[in-house]
């Protein structure tokens, strides 16, 4: 397979330049720009308020087919006022499909946040010419410490479904992980656009039509064509309640990472509060088993008859309540053990500690396969520390995407 990396953007009239592994490639740059793929025809931006677009086509270059997936904003050119057209971005283009994954656009992210720091001042290009600025970040990208990225660029395989001429676009709360989660949903489509900005969506839709440029949106787990409220018949006490649900609310803003990363500080914290109690109930409950244990070796000289009462009269107290004795699992070797592994699992998980153990992701997802395992046997309710690994599993990943992103960085600085 063939990986390419392009930025693109309006610094004086439109330029763009091409990557592979090897450095700058002109085989289909032409071709691609002739068409409008980089500077985008169909839904371009239209003034300085836009939010981001992310869009992936399928398209044919040369006699050969080829997918392109992109990220891209506003940005003025240097000399001139222009508002309208005016772009810059960063494509990964590849003869495979493109997959809408976090790792793609991870990659996506660092290059255009780069592409910007270097070659923009605001919302403005501070030249008219950004090949240099783009050849130290390609550089950065495929001599990174951890590989030539785009070699690690995700890809399905690929078919053009020969519906170019009918794009679609996708009005998302969250740009790039409800982008990823569409990404089965779309590998049909020649042309696919994501954004957050509903209202640029609606006045694209109004300069090229309905049916040239669909606009879909979320609605009870499945996503719907977008219908104007004032297109809908008034007529039903049901289609007023529809319009409250899909006249989607214009002024939402992105996502506030900052405020989601806090809470989720917060919550670790928490847990591992948590975490400190649970670790005296697990002594604890260790030392009753070995309580009991001792206590069974110790009085098993009772005669057989005495015993087999004692027994009878404790099982028939304890089921009469619909619980089984506690010796009944003291005689079960293999369930004593598998207590010992649930209670040692779980410690480790709710004492991982990112900043020391970040190389050990690998032994905390072993304890909680397990940990799972005999959780789903012993039909144990372990809702609580679910919510902890998952919430644990997005500060991890956080932390490595922060770690190479910062490799990237440093390699361009």
């Amino acid at each position: 397979m063939n990986f390419y990396l392009a930025f693109f953007g309006s610094s004086e009239g439109f330029t763009s330049y091409i990557f592979d592994s090897q450095g700058i490639v002109n085989d289909f740059k032409k071709s691609i720009e002739e068409r409008g793929l980089l500077e985008s025809s169909v839904f371009t931006t239209d003034n300085t308020q836009n939010k981001e677009i992310l869009a992936r086509y399928i398209f044919k270059a040369d006699g050969k087919t080829y997918s392109l997936l992109k990220l891209y904003s506003f940005a003025q050119a240097a000399n001139i006022s222009r508002i309208d057209g005016c772009t810059y971005g960063v494509a990964i283009i590849s003869n495979g499909l493109v997959k809408i994954t976090k790792n793609n656009l991870d990659l996506l992210r660092v290059a255009k946040d780069n592409f910007a720091k270097l070659s923009l001042n605001g919302l403005k290009f501070n030249k008219s010419d950004f090949k240099e600025d783009v050849s130290r970040i390609w550089n950065a990208i495929v001599n990174n410490n951890d590989g030539n990225l785009l070699e690690k660029i995700q890809l399905d395989s690929l078919v053009i479904n020969n519906n170019h001429s009918s794009p679609v676009s996708f009005f998302v709360k969250s740009l790039f992980s409800e982008a990823e989660k569409l990404n089965s949903k779309v590998n049909k489509q020649d042309i696919v656009y994501f954004s957050e900005d509903l209202s640029h969506l609606k006045r694209n839709q109004a300069k090229l039509g309905k049916d040239t440029f669909p606009i879909y949106f979320e609605q009870n787990n499945s996503y719907i064509k977008y219908i104007q409220p004032e297109d809908r018949k008034p007529d039903k006490p049901e289609d007023q309640k529809q319009d409250k649900t899909e006249a989607l609310d214009e002024k939402s803003t992105q996502v506030d990472y900052k405020k989601k990363y806090d809470k989720l500080q917060s919550d670790i914290i928490k847990l591992k509060a948590k975490n400190q109690k649970l670790r005296y109930i697990t002594y604890l409950l260790l030392i009753a088993i070995l309580v009991q244990i001792i206590w069974s070796v110790f009085f098993s000289n009772k005669s057989d008859d005495q015993k087999a009462g004692a027994d009878t009269n404790l099982r028939d107290t304890v089921y009469a309540n619909n619980k089984k004795p506690f010796e009944d699992f003291l005689v079960n070797k293999n369930l004593v053990d598998s207590a010992i592994k649930i209670l040692e699992s779980s410690n480790y998980i709710l004492s991982f500690d990112i900043n020391k153990q970040i190389k050990d992701t690998s032994i905390l997802k072993s304890h909680w396969i397990g940990l799972s395992r005999r959780a789903n046997f012993y039909q144990i309710d372990i809702s609580s520390l679910n919510a902890y690994f998952v919430l644990l599993n997005q500060k991890i990943d956080d932390s490595k995407n922060q770690v190479v992103s910062k490799k990237v960085n440093r390699t361009i600085q």
